[in-house]
Formats: C-alpha cells, structure tokens, sequence
C-alpha cells in the first residue's frame, strides 16, 4: 500500500470491550495489516489475552505487525479481572462496567500524542473518541458491527458486512443518503483457520454439531441469534412467541 520509502498508513483501533465487538475489531485490523496498513488495538491486559493468539498468528506473515497497547482496566469497583461485558453477572456490575468507559479518554488521548495515528477506528460506545481524536488532528471512523439498513444516519462508516449480502441497503447508503461507507466483512475471514481458539469461551462449542442441529430442523423455521441471548427463559419466550402470532394473523 505504501512505496517503500513511505512510513506505512498506521490505524487505531479501540474496540468494545465484549467479544462481538473485540473480536471483529480485531479482524479488521488483520485485514487491514494484511494491506499494509501499521496497525495498533487499545484494550485492557484481560482483553489483549483474548486476542493475543490472533495477533500472534497475523504477525507470522510479512504484513506490518499489529501492536496491542495495554491500558489498565479503570477503578469502577469490579472485582480484579472483571474486563469484559461477558463476565458481568449483574445490573450492579453493569453499571460500574459502563461508569468506566469515560475513564478511557484519558489513556486514548495519551495514545495519540504519543503514537500519532493517522486515524482511529473506534467503537460507538466510545462517542467521546470522535472529540477526543478531533482535539488532536486525528479523523475518527465508527465502527459497528451491525447492518447497513440499522446504520443509515453517519456520515461515514466501516461495516462488517458486504455488498452481495444487502446491495439495496449499501446503494441506498451511498446514493440517496451520499454518504460513504467502507464494507469490509465478514471480517471474521481473517481468522477463519482458529475461531475454535478466539474470545472468552475459547476452546469454542462443536461447530460440526450445531450444523447438525440446524440441518435438523424442519423447512423455514426460523432462527435468531443476537446478544438478547443473555435474556432470561421468560424474555426469550415472549421475543420467540412473536413471529409465531404475526403469523397465524397473515
């Protein structure tokens, strides 16, 4: 991407600090180091345990490496290791978990100076990164790892996901609305070869076994799968029962 006698493009990114947003993050960077691009993830010494084997494994090639610049996870009242939204076992620590999200800006903006990036990608819980790259020259890109359709109100944004899977939505983005958009998924192409050994769960469940589950099930049944998962029996009923009752009123 760079000629030779060029400093390679260096990105920032600073992802969420949960596995459907640090994982894919973590993909896009190898992606984007894959092309040259000098890239850096801020996170906290428990989360950069989650992606270190990816990292690793992206630094093996002769793509520019990927640094992991370990921040500690703030003083909010968690227990010690409790960094990620998956280890959060109640409303209380929820709570705390999302008091320390601001206390980010302090160790991000250091990072700029020091580092000097030429633009930072960042996760939308982070809205405060936009000011916080502007104060110091630094363009700011959200990144979501949803649908174009549930996006369409940026002025410009990464995707995970591509062009065959939603055309409509992706023109309707870039001509109607005019504005720019960069889909680069399914990011987790990148780590294709080791998803049984990424994120918090890691080894993963028996990926051959729930294609047999699926294959079992009847024709046009329907399947949803989202972080709601995390909701109680009695939630997950009343969301399930949903589609079944618009149905039987068609």
């Amino acid at each position: 991407m760079a000629a030779q006698d060029e400093q390679p493009l260096h990105i920032l990114f600073f992802p969420f600090l949960a596995p459907g947003h640090l994982i894919p993050t973590t993909d896009m960077a190898v992606l984007f180091a894959a092309r040259g691009v000098r890239c850096t993830v801020l996170t906290t010494p428990v989360n950069a345990a989650l992606i270190r084997s990816a990292v690793d494994r992206a630094n093996d090639g002769s793509s520019p490496a990927i640094d992991i610049s370990v921040v500690p996870f703030p003083d909010v009242g968690l227990p010690p290791g409790v960094e990620n939204f998956a280890a959060l076992t109640s409303q209380d620590d929820r709570d705390r978990f999302f008091r320390a999200l601001p206390l980010f800006r302090e160790p991000f903006g250091r990072l700029l100076v020091d580092s000097r990036p030429d633009a930072v990608v960042s996760d939308s819980f982070f809205h405060w990164s936009a000011d916080a790259a502007a104060e110091h020259g630094v363009p700011r890109i959200a990144f979501l790892g949803s649908s174009v359709f549930a996006r369409s109100c940026s002025d410009s944004m990464v995707f995970n996901s591509f062009q065959e899977l939603e055309p409509d939505y992706a023109e309707h983005y870039r001509a109607t609305l005019g504005r720019r958009a960069w889909l680069v998924g399914p990011v987790a192409l990148a780590g294709k070869d080791d998803m049984a050994g990424r994120g918090a769960s890691a080894p993963s469940p028996d990926t051959d076994g729930c294609l047999r589950w699926l294959d079992a099930k009847p024709a046009g049944s329907r399947w949803c799968t989202c972080p709601s998962a995390r909701w109680p029996a009695s939630r997950r009923r009343s969301c399930a029962s949903s589609p079944a009752a618009s149905t039987s009123r068609a």
